[in-house]
């Protein structure tokens, strides 16, 4: 073994007796500093994932303002109404209208007029009935008919497949409206993670309807897709009434 071979070896087992003297002596102190790198790894990786979230959530808001063109919001209102600013109900609101946007581009306003728009819950001006009516109020131009559209964006469906779309009480609060107008009230469906531009989309007939849970065995039968231009009511109305024994019994053209 020549000089630099042995002053390598003293070197090494310096080395290797001051760690064990470090952990022996010091076992607190790393304990502590490796808990520390495992929090700040932690920290990181909590930081990064809302980070991702922030700008997911800010490509589905950067649409938000073309609705002030068709809403009935104020300047000031308009300003009320930013992201999370008041909670998780408000965030919900914000993605229906956009979802309502995304709904009404689908009917061709060469063959059907918009008649009303339901004004949001942030409304100050909208009168207490007046928020409770479904979403769009729409008439065919052609034969002059009415309709109504609710519409429910849903991010996700349950584990089992299932939406809760509605309670009993708003359900009932449509059915008032429709018969009320002598109009049909369709439930559009959308699901996904962005709702100007949801994964999936589903109409269907509320008097067709009976449940305020849908299974995917139900709605599935009445997806179109989400591209879909509608030029008729007929297009609606058929494949949303002649899917099921129910659906034909209780579907009045």
């Amino acid at each position: 073994m020549d000089g630099d071979d042995l002053f390598i070896l003293v070197i090494v087992t310096a080395g290797i007796i001051g760690v064990i003297y470090i952990i022996i002596n010091y076992w607190k102190i790393l304990i502590m500093i490796i808990a520390i790198i495992i929090i700040l790894i932690i920290t990181y990786y909590i930081i990064k994932f809302y980070r991702e979230n922030e700008e997911t959530e800010s490509n589905i808001y950067e649409d938000f303002p073309k609705i002030k063109q068709n809403k009935h919001l104020t300047t000031n209102q308009e300003s009320k109404t930013k992201p999370y600013e008041h909670g998780f109900k408000h965030e919900n609101i914000l993605k229906g209208e956009l979802f309502e946007e995304f709904i009404k581009n689908m009917f061709n306003e060469n063959f059907f007029k918009i008649l009303n728009e339901t004004p949001s819950a942030f409304d100050n001006e909208a009168e207490a009935e007046e928020v409770m009516k479904p979403d769009l109020y729409i008439k065919e131009r052609l034969t002059d008919e009415k309709f109504w559209i609710e519409c429910k964006f849903r991010s996700k469906t349950k584990e089992n497949g299932s939406i809760e779309w509605t309670d009993i009480k708003h359900k009932k609060i449509y059915e008032k409206f429709g018969k009320e107008s002598n109009s049909k009230v369709f439930i559009a469906i959308g699901i996904g993670s962005n709702p100007s531009n949801p994964d999936k989309i589903f109409f269907l007939d509320l008097d067709s309807t009976p449940y305020l849970t849908l299974y995917e065995s139900f709605y599935k039968k009445y997806e179109f897709p989400k591209d879909h231009n509608f030029k008729n009511l007929n297009e609606l109305k058929q494949k949303c009434c002649l899917k099921d024994t129910y659906a034909q019994t209780n579907c009045n053209n």
